[in-house]
């Protein structure tokens, strides 16, 4: 798993990295706390307050998102759920599907006051390269259409949408 280091500034705005030089914030002020991301594997104990992330973020499906099959999917594959922590604090999460036909990437989610933070980059990263040393060669990803900026976001790091195509799902049970 990575660590990312991230710090900002008293008005909460973030430092940026270019190179090995710091960026200041936009506010100009000179940098007063650093905080630590953590890139892990999902725990069990921590259902209920991913589940509140998915439901913050408008990703939350109830009828595939059940505490039995989630814990299940991370007791047969640990890294195939990776959260993101601030602090103790759960601020993003991806779910990743990979097996030898198909890699998809699934419930990428960064807790509203943390967007645009790179809490997101750093998740479809770390999922891309679990991926790959895995043995997969392409990915796909399910993405709300009225997220724009998502989409536009994906475009610019070479995804490609599929033109006439309508994801269809059928409860089973």
């Amino acid at each position: 798993m990575s660590q990312v280091t991230e710090m900002r500034c008293k008005h909460g705005f973030f430092v940026r990295k270019e190179g090995k030089r710091l960026k200041p914030p936009v506010c100009g002020c000179k940098i007063q706390a650093t905080f630590l991301m953590k890139l892990r594997p999902y725990k069990p104990t921590e259902f209920d307050e991913v589940m509140q992330l998915l439901k913050d973020t408008n990703l939350y499906f109830e009828s595939c998102d059940q505490r039995d099959s989630v814990n299940a999917k991370s007791a047969e594959d640990p890294e195939s759920i990776v959260v993101a922590v601030i602090d103790d604090k759960i601020v993003g999460c991806v779910f990743i599907v990979q097996d030898a036909w198909a890699n998809i990437i699934y419930h990428t989610a960064v807790d509203p006051k943390f967007q645009t933070e790179g809490i997101g980059n750093a998740l479809l990263e770390y999922s891309e390269k679990l991926i790959i040393e895995r043995g997969g060669i392409q990915v796909a990803m399910y993405v709300m259409t009225e997220n724009v900026k998502v989409v536009d976001g994906l475009a610019r790091k070479g995804y490609k949408s599929i033109p006439d195509v309508t994801c269809m799902y059928k409860e089973l049970v």
